[in-house]
Formats: C-alpha cells, structure tokens, sequence
C-alpha cells in the first residue's frame, strides 16, 4: 500500500487484494476461501487505528468485491493479526514466596496485562534458559521450515520477510506464476 503523507491510494490496494482472490478462485476450482487470516507486521501503537480504520476496511471492500462478481454462497470471513516483535512485557513463574523462572512454553497469558478491546494475548513460543522470554504467537511459531526449533514471529511473517528481501536483492520482478504457490524462496 502505498502513502503520500497520510493519502492512501485505495484503488490499487483493492486491485491488488482483487487480483490475488481472482487467482485463489481460479486456481482452486472455481472457489473462494472460506477464511484469510492476514498478518501485519511493522506496525507500532499508534497506527493500531490507521490499520483498523484503514487496510482493514480495504480488504473487507475488496473481499466483498470478488465475492459479489462470483456469486459465492457467503462472504469471506477475515481474521486481521497484528504481529508485535518488540515486547516490552517480561512473563515469569512461581508462587509469591519461591524463586521466579521463566514460563513454560505454550503459556498463554491473556488477561490483567493484556487488552480485552483488541483480543492482545501474549504466548511463549520457546523456552529460554538465561534472561527472559519474550512472548509471542506459538504453533506457527513452530511452522518455519529453516529452522530445527521455534522462531520468534509467527512462519507466515517470517516467509514474507525473506521473500521480500529476496525480491528486493535478487529478482526485481513478479515470480514466475508456477512458483508462487512454493516456498521457493527458502
């Protein structure tokens, strides 16, 4: 998406989002998916509101669009997941009097330090055996084919990290169409 200060250009957003439903539908039998779950990355406090307000409202339109154009039986459900990396929170173990340690991993803590208004939930995704853990989302943590072990951001961040850095250094163009649905870039 791109910004002219705080000017967004909404048509291409949507063409992009359109164009990407239209191969999904054509590449999987004449139907659309049922659920996309889309991960944002980069995005500090304050422009929770601008993605809400913003990306959030372009996707639904665009999904809207593709689902009226194919007459499809129900609409695309959306799930938008805001990635945060750089955790200020620190999560421990123990009962008041005993020595504290870190968390097991799997924990989920989702109340008293967390947002009920924006469904935040903080998950441990790795153990840590010197300093502390830093919290974060947990399977997908486990999904990332490079690495033996867990990572610290969810796999489909971390695939479209590495792609975009490969684009960017390497092939300076659209992937080839027989490639797009590989993880070719590992």
């Amino acid at each position: 998406m791109k910004r002219n200060g705080e000017k967004v250009d909404i048509m291409i957003f949507i063409k992009i989002t359109v164009r990407a439903l239209r191969k999904y539908y054509l590449a999987n039998n004449h139907t659309l998916p049922d659920k996309i779950f889309l991960y944002r990355d980069g995005v500090g406090d304050g422009q929770i509101h601008y993605v809400k307000d913003q990306e959030v409202t372009l996707v639904q339109k665009a999904c809207e669009e593709v689902v009226e154009r194919e007459n499809a039986r129900q609409p695309i459900k959306l799930a938008f997941i805001i990635v945060t990396k750089k955790v200020n929170m620190r999560i421990f173990k123990g009962a008041p009097d005993s020595v504290l340690t870190n968390p097991d991993p799997g924990t989920v803590v989702d109340t008293v330090v967390t947002r009920p208004e924006r469904y935040d939930f903080y998950l441990v995704p790795q153990y840590v055996n010197q300093g502390t853990v830093t919290p974060l989302a947990f399977k997908l943590c486990h999904l990332y084919y490079n690495w033996q072990g867990t990572v610290r951001v969810p796999a489909p961040c971390q695939y479209a990290h590495k792609l975009a850095f490969m684009v960017a250094q390497s092939i300076h163009r659209e992937v080839n169409e027989e490639l797009r649905s590989k993880l070719f870039f590992l």
